[in-house]
């Protein structure tokens, strides 16, 4: 309610609401260009969401995986660009998981042309990946940290990108 009130042309990735607003996908057009922009989260630190509110948080796990690769595919029907923005991976490690790289294979091949992802709190590799059906997508496993208090001098950079 804060960000719908004080920053209504703000948009909310990966939290929701209602049922409803859970099954949107959100595209922005810019220049004449349609970009979906899509966010799931590996978990809630421990936390699990009260019974009959599973729509409120975009989660990508074994359970959710056939409904993460449906909104991708919806997502790639509806823009000209989809990037999905995963929270994933092991803190402070520099390299991805295997679950991260299954993920992003996954991703791509459903349609996904650009994947960041975050959690990680370190720099991880860039890499392009292509998929089984031919999809490609640039995958940034992690961008490490802007802003925050870690307290290892190796979680205090992050990684902006450019074209």
């Amino acid at each position: 309610n804060y960000w719908k009130t004080n920053f209504p042309h703000i948009s909310l990735l990966g939290v929701h609401d209602s049922k409803e607003h859970s099954e949107n996908i959100t595209v922005r057009e810019i220049e004449g260009i349609k970009i979906a922009l899509l966010n799931y989260t590996y978990g809630l630190n421990g936390y699990s969401l009260p019974a009959g509110s599973e729509y409120a948080i975009d989660l990508m796990t074994d359970s959710t995986r056939s409904k993460v690769m449906e909104d991708i595919r919806k997502a790639e029907e509806l823009a000209d660009f989809v990037i999905v923005f995963p929270h994933w991976g092991i803190e402070y490690t520099f390299q991805p998981t295997e679950e991260q790289k299954n993920w992003a294979s996954l991703m791509t091949e459903a349609g996904a042309d650009l994947i960041i992802g975050t959690h990680p709190h370190v720099i991880q590799p860039v890499e392009w990946v292509t998929s089984a059906n031919g999809n490609k997508s640039l995958v940034y496993y992690s961008l490490g940290n802007f802003v925050s208090i870690q307290y290892h001098h190796f979680a205090m950079l992050g990684g902006i990108v450019e074209q």
